[in-house]
């Protein structure tokens, strides 16, 4: 019975272990999971964002404002309100900028261009995607609610996002059109927002504010589109459910985040398996070492009841055997004190019985004989039990045997024993001053009042010291003592050995001064107290109660460290309390006057509304920014509208009765008229606070000038506009010109070339032939520079096209070498090449792989000083193969190789320079790489040479033959 309910109660504790620990570790993984849903937000917020970037990117594009100046100048029917548009069905992307600055944006499933009166004029979806009915005939309230911001709505249960940018003519300051955006949020939307750090076992889903159903789902296999949301939290643990409105969207939706739960308990099962096995381990521990002190205990109880049953025997000799229990030592010991004291009554009822037979036979007797030989029978038989016999004669008392005369010559007053009380016992100092206990009995058959007196002193002692052992609780695990009022030490338990040994006492030695002061206190008062005593690491309180005649006190000891220890801890928590109390107010009086001087330093206001008592508060700059001195008027809704611009003021009551009404957070730019006619304009936040009921409690926000900024913008985007241009004209200019000088070079080219070889009959003078060789020479080096500067301006002009063929790396750089290794000769530099062994096929343009090598190549010849060295190595690196070119040269730091990777700019532009060149080398090179799919690094100490890393896209698995080193002839 016992071992069942001890199973039932272990698994009682782990059942409430277990699902502490997991309320413990779901709270704690709820948590982080609640900063990754925020994180999700924040990616999917950043995707919608995106998105309209886009459209406005592409409204702004020139190529896109030209495509609908051309349509617009070719369509008749282009500003007409009655003609009807069909909806167009080639899906032509030749009206949008250049695909590979889309790659770079949140590309919409649909982009439209639409006419002046929002009709469907383009339409391009790079998915092929079909456009909903809904959207094919935009309305002008969608255009206009999906304008400013990102407009989110609902068509057959699917939420799309709707973008709008407008193209204006800049010249005529006209809207030309519109470019619409419009993007399913699906499951495919959802991933790609989230990119990369979306989790195997984490989703995100959008929820329907009205419904309570998914209507967007990361998963739609694991979580199903119509799913009621209460029923995922079964199987998922849910955070993040924020409210999404973008602007004045026509659909209110949840973003929630979800991990399933059996992920969860995975990652549990570990920990609780874990935890169960030390309980499990602990437990047996302290059964052990219960069993081991309960045995300890039942052998001491043995060995005490041993001890008692051997005190009764030789005290009152051997008596009937009792039956001992086997294994049950209490038990034992209590059938040895029951026998005991059954003894003493025993013993005591025949001491009666034994007395009074003898009085009987003494009375016969004396009837006999006369009186005197009676009382002399008598006197002896109370002489030979030890009883001393007491007259009262006239009023003075007469000892009338042996053994009374022992006791008054011992006691010393014969009053007190004629006082006594008959029956009871009479307690009596003697002169030695040890106390005596007498039994007071009365003879009425003396003739006259006659007492007997029986000294029972030891046999009253060996009672009180068997009741006091048999009541005195030596089993009890703390101490518990008794201290004579005199300060000695009468008894103790076992409990008491640490404390004992720290006072260096035992039984029946005086115990410390300290503790003996307490003793005295306590019985002079009568009163229980309370002591503490310090033992080795531990604290006890003994409580000390006086013995009801006054004569000593018992002490019970208990220990109290843990409780000590957490007073100590409280205390220094409430210390620590106060000062970071005291600490916190510093910090917000500091706070609060950081908050003033910052508001300054940034032009940042801030206020607030109570909606209920119509109180507002405005901080000092808030009153700057419109134009007003602090305190110069009360704060109030209506002083603040009449500092608003008279056209904007509609705009920004019907954004804040909005907020109002739908009682989320809003953002609003309007320009404010300072009483001195100037105008700002200022950028507001507000924000707008409820009570538990939904009711509106107050309003509260910030305003920022923005009108430096306002202006900035402005001149930043005419600047840019003005660039752009100025860049096509140069790259238009370039290619010309470049044109232009290439067609005569080619003929001095060959001509000088037809010369040098003499094809038509010798030339006269050998000085000539020098002079052709320079022509050759020249015209072969002024046709490579152009050459670069052509290429140069259809890479800004956007025109270099890439032809990606599989090649074999040694032959690109076989070619390099031997168009090199002449240059090298000519200059003394040592020139080697190691391709490596086993080279994949790589993914490259053979022409613009093997200029970007020459161009490197033809630098480290040009800038390595006579006697130098240049070695190229290959290595694979999985996806790709690097070669290594590494020289001797002069070298550069690192903002000269800033300065080399940029177009038409050299590390020496001095006129006196000593190398010549373009500037076009290393810029043609990292571009050529990069378009290949490449890249280029360098790495140069000046002074001691540089190192060029070249990455070439590694194509397939196709391993040439070996190939050693190539080193010249």
């Amino acid at each position: 019975m016992a071992f069942a309910m001890a199973v039932a109660l272990w698994y009682a504790l782990d059942k409430y272990q277990t699902q502490s620990l997991t309320n413990i570790y779901e709270a704690d993984f709820t948590a982080r999971l609640k900063d990754q849903a925020q994180r999700d937000r924040m990616r999917f917020n950043d995707a919608v964002r995106q998105q309209f970037m886009t459209v406005h990117l592409i409204a702004g594009q020139a190529k896109t404002q030209s495509a609908v100046k051309q349509m617009r100048n070719a369509i008749e029917n282009w500003d007409s309100t009655r003609a009807n548009i069909p909806f167009p069905q080639d899906n032509s992307p030749t009206w949008l900028p250049d695909r590979a600055m889309l790659r770079n944006q949140q590309t919409p499933d649909h982009l439209m261009l639409l006419d002046s009166n929002y009709r469907i004029r383009k339409h391009f979806s790079p998915k092929r995607l079909m456009l909903p009915d809904e959207y094919m005939k935009p309305t002008s309230l969608l255009v206009q609610k999906s304008l400013r911001q990102t407009l989110m709505t609902e068509v057959a249960g699917i939420p799309y996002l709707v973008s709008t940018a407008t193209i204006r003519d800049i010249d005529k300051d006209k809207i030309l059109g519109f470019v619409m955006g419009v993007s399913a949020i699906n499951s495919e939307f959802l991933i790609s927002s989230q990119k990369t750090f979306l989790g195997s076992d984490s989703l995100v889903i959008l929820g329907g504010v009205s419904n309570g159903k998914v209507i967007a789902s990361s998963n739609e296999q694991l979580i199903e589109l119509g799913t009621p949301i209460a029923e995922l939290s079964k199987n998922f643990i849910i955070t993040g459910k924020a409210f999404f409105d973008y602007g004045s969207s026509e659909i209110r939706t949840n973003f929630l985040s979800l991990i399933p739960r059996s992920r969860f308990q995975e990652l549990m099962d570990p920990v609780l398996n874990q935890d169960r096995e030390q309980r499990t381990i602990l437990a047996a521990v302290l059964i052990g070492l219960l069993m081991l002190s309960l045995m300890y205990l039942m052998r001491r109880i043995g060995e005490l009841t041993s001890k008692v049953a051997l005190f009764s025997e030789r005290l009152y000799g051997s008596s009937a055997s009792i039956e001992m229990s086997q294994g049950d030592e209490l038990h034992n010991m209590e059938l040895q004190f029951t026998h005991l004291t059954e003894e003493i009554l025993s013993s005591r009822e025949a001491l009666e019985a034994e007395t009074r037979l003898k009085m009987e036979a003494v009375r016969e007797r004396a009837s006999a004989q006369s009186e005197v030989e009676r009382l002399q029978v008598l006197f002896s038989v109370t002489d030979a039990l030890n009883i001393g016999v007491l007259q009262d004669d006239n009023g003075t008392a007469r000892p009338r045997t042996k053994v009374m005369k022992r006791y008054l010559d011992q006691c010393g007053n014969s009053n007190a024993f004629m006082n006594a009380e008959l029956g009871e016992d009479l307690l009596i100092m003697d002169l030695k001053g040890d106390e005596r206990t007498f039994e007071i009995l009365e003879a009425p058959n003396m003739g006259v009042e006659t007492r007997l007196i029986i000294d029972v002193t030891e046999r009253r002692r060996s009672e009180r010291e068997i009741q006091e052992l048999a009541l005195y609780p030596q089993q009890n695990p703390n101490p518990v003592l008794r201290i004579e009022g005199t300060g000695r030490l009468l008894n103790s338990n076992p409990a008491c050995a640490e404390l004992l040994e720290d006072w260096n006492v035992s039984v029946g030695d005086q115990v410390p001064k300290h503790v003996q002061v307490v003793v005295r206190n306590v019985l002079a008062d009568k009163e229980e107290r309370y002591h503490d005593v310090v033992i080795g690491e531990k604290i006890f309180t003994i409580a000390f109660s006086p013995s009801p005649d006054g004569s000593y006190v018992n002490g019970y000891g208990m220990e109290i460290t843990s409780l000590k220890v957490a007073e100590m801890a409280l205390k220094n928590a409430n210390d620590e309390l106060e000062q970071r109390v005291e600490m916190r107010t510093r910090e917000v009086q500091r706070s609060e006057r950081n908050l003033k001087a910052a508001q300054q330093l940034a032009h940042l206001g801030s206020w607030s509304h109570n909606l209920i008592s119509g109180e507002s508060i405005w901080s000092d700059e808030h009153y700057r920014l419109i134009g007003l001195e602090p305190g110069i008027i009360t704060p109030s809704l209506d002083h603040f509208f009449d500092t608003v611009h008279p056209d904007d003021l509609p705009y920004v009551e019907g954004t804040i009765r909005e907020a109002m009404k739908l009682k989320d957070d809003y953002s609003l730019e309007y320009r404010v008229v300072h009483p001195n006619g100037a105008i700002r304009i200022i950028e507001e936040i507000g924000r707008i606070t409820k009570d538990n009921s939904g009711r509106l409690v107050s309003m509260e926000g910030s305003i920022l000038d923005i009108t430096e900024r306002k202006k900035v913008e402005t001149e930043l985007r005419i600047a840019k506009e003005q660039a752009e241009l100025a860049s096509r004209a140069k790259s238009a200019f370039l290619a010309n010109m470049s044109h232009e000088l290439r067609t005569p070079l080619n003929a001095i080219i060959g001509f000088s070339d037809l010369m040098a070889n003499q094809v038509l009959g010798p030339v006269g003078n050998e000085q000539y032939m020098s002079y052709l060789k320079d022509i050759h020479d020249s015209g072969e080096h002024l046709l490579g520079v152009i050459n670069d500067v052509l290429d140069v301006s259809k890479i800004e002009a956007g025109k270099s096209s890439v032809s990606l063929q599989e090649v074999e790396i040694h032959t690109i750089l076989e070619k390099a070498y031997r168009f090199t290794i002449g240059q090298a000769q000519s200059a003394n530099v040592e020139l080697s090449v190691d391709f490596g062994e086993n080279m994949p096929m790589v993914m490259v343009d053979p022409r613009k792989s093997l200029q970007l090598v020459l161009n490197i190549l033809s630098n480290a010849v040009k800038f390595t000083p006579e006697g130098g060295s240049i070695n190229v190595n290959v290595t694979l690196e999985i996806e790709y193969v690097r070669v290594m070119i590494t020289d001797t040269g002069i070298g550069m730091t690192s903002h000269e190789i800033q300065s080399a990777l940029k177009p038409f700019e050299q590390v020496d532009a001095r006129l006196e320079r000593r190398y010549e060149g373009t500037g076009l080398g290393l810029y043609l090179a990292k571009t050529f790489a990069e378009e290949c799919g490449g890249g280029l690094d360098i790495n140069s100490t000046k002074g001691k040479g540089t190192t060029v890393s070249i990455i070439f896209p590694v194509a397939g698995l196709k391993i040439r033959n070996p190939h050693k080193s190539y080193q010249p002839h």
